[in-house]
């Protein structure tokens, strides 16, 4: 047993002591530009790179941090970056040699004395900083619970203050300082695991400038529109963003010879959306069915300064559409909820134009407008018994609670029918405004499209002269928030 603990101890210092430790350096450009993280980090880089003066002083501060939120949000590049730019040693705790059992680690109190003094004894040596991480902390405490007062044994220095040791954690769970719940408590008090930073997921501005990062480490072509193919993603996290240029890398090397184009990285996002195939091949006319449908919800969206970024049809094995809107930042007013209106009526407006009958995507959309039109009616900018009866509506069925007039339910049956038509109408205006031979032309060109796949700013242009005449026409000004 004895020479088990020495084999034990030799491998934890050589551990420590190597330059083994697997540690991928983060660079500012690939850590998103957040206005709040990058102010809590500074106490954590300012101690790390000075950690000599605040010994030399007597300066006391917190001796760790907490990084939490969803997962795939870049708490951990966050950390590699602070290792990064404060040039500290990186390292993994879970990679620590301890004990073993049915393929789990046992950590054991003699374990954390020795993780805290060898890399206390390395800083010393080697006058330089170190790191240590733990990813999902809270599950790694559950496993070992036993250790976690020895953990603030260490962060108080009771056995000599640690200078030039930081400990980073990540969890998905915000710490209770309270300790009322299973996760938190004295451990994450100021001057232990003091420091908290929250984490939400990059908006769009900064997954633009994450994308523009990560295809920085490659060979690309000169012309990709970064922000319109951001916009192909739904809540994309830093981690999926990643992993998609990384696709798109191995696609180019396959076919490109390593350089990275535009339909490389579309072709990414695709694998990412679609199912696989189902080995039943689409007709001519269902896939010019899809074309049309998506166009007249991209038509009508663009017609009224709506925010489509692009539109999305599969020429391949299946027939599959899609339209993305970027609406993150309009209002909710009159205005607006008419015009989604119109751009859902969009779609069946343009298979009627071109003879196509009625089919199960149909269905879906009049779901959506008969929704947005009792959004109209209870959201929009009304007064009177109407707008009282359209909060109600959810409760009409439980009698119980609450009774309504058959006159009043008629009134607002009519009403939702008349916000529906006139959205409908204007749908319908819109798209004869473009015309039948402008919409097949632009449905040819994206039947040829190898991806299947137009940004706006490919889309856009196809429709010139007729979107800037409608524009100056209907005095629409776009809304998109660049």
């Amino acid at each position: 047993m004895k020479k088990r603990n020495l084999s034990k101890v030799s491998a934890q210092r050589r551990f420590i002591y190597s330059n083994n430790a697997r540690f991928e350096p983060v660079q500012r450009e690939q850590v998103y530009d957040s206005k709040h993280i990058f102010p809590q980090l500074e106490p954590i880089l300012d101690y790390l790179k000075n950690f000599r003066e605040y010994q030399r002083k007597g300066i006391s501060t917190d001796g760790g941090a907490i990084f939490w939120g969803p997962s795939g949000i870049g708490k951990t590049s966050f950390a590699r970056y602070v290792a990064t730019v404060s040039r500290a040693r990186f390292v993994n705790v879970r990679e620590f040699p301890v004990e073993m059992k049915s393929g789990m680690q046992l950590w054991q109190t003699s374990d954390i004395q020795r993780l805290f003094r060898f890399s206390s004894d390395w800083v010393k040596k080697n006058n330089k900083p170190i790191v240590l991480f733990i990813d999902q902390f809270d599950d790694w405490l559950k496993i070992n619970d036993r250790i976690s007062s020895e953990f603030e044994i260490e962060l108080d220095g009771f056995s000599g203050k640690c200078n030039g040791v930081f400990l980073i954690t990540t969890s998905q769970k915000k710490p209770s300082l309270s300790g009322d719940d299973e996760f938190g408590g004295s451990l994450f008090r100021r001057g232990r695991i003091g420091i908290h930073i929250g984490f939400v997921k990059p908006d769009r501005k900064q997954q633009t400038e994450l994308l523009q990062g990560f295809l920085s480490e490659h060979t690309t072509e000169k012309v990709i529109d970064h922000k319109n193919i951001i916009y192909l993603l739904s809540g994309t996290t830093p981690a999926e963003l990643k992993y998609m240029v990384s696709e798109a890398r191995l696609t180019a090397e396959r076919e490109n010879e390593g350089v990275i184009a535009q339909n490389h990285l579309v072709r990414a996002f695709l694998s990412s959306v679609l199912d696989p195939p189902s080995g039943h091949e689409a007709s001519e006319e269902d896939k010019e069915e899809t074309r049309i449908h998506e166009l007249g919800h991209y038509i009508v969206a663009r017609a009224w300064g709506i925010p489509a970024r692009l539109v999305c049809v599969i020429n391949g094995i299946s027939s599959f559409g899609q339209v993305r809107i970027n609406d993150s930042f309009r209002t909710t007013n009159d205005k607006n909820m008419l015009n989604d209106i119109a751009l859902t009526w969009g779609s069946i407006e343009a298979e009627r134009m071109f003879g196509f009958l009625p089919n199960d995507g149909r269905g879906s959309d009049v779901e959506q407008i008969n929704t947005t039109a009792g959004d109209f009616l209870r959201l929009g900018e009304r007064s009177g018994k109407l707008k009282r009866y359209s909060l109600l509506l959810p409760l009409r069925d439980d009698r119980d609670q609450i009774t309504i007039s058959e006159e009043m339910s008629s009134a607002y049956e009519k009403e939702l029918a008349k916000v529906m038509s006139r959205g409908q109408k204007q749908a319908r205006k819109t798209l004869k405004f473009f015309g039948k031979k402008l919409i097949k032309r632009v449905s040819d060109v994206l039947a040829k499209n190898p991806t299947g796949v137009m940004l706006q700013s490919e889309l856009d242009p196809l429709l010139e002269p007729k979107l800037s005449q409608f524009h100056k026409k209907h005095k629409v000004k776009d809304q998109i928030n660049d």
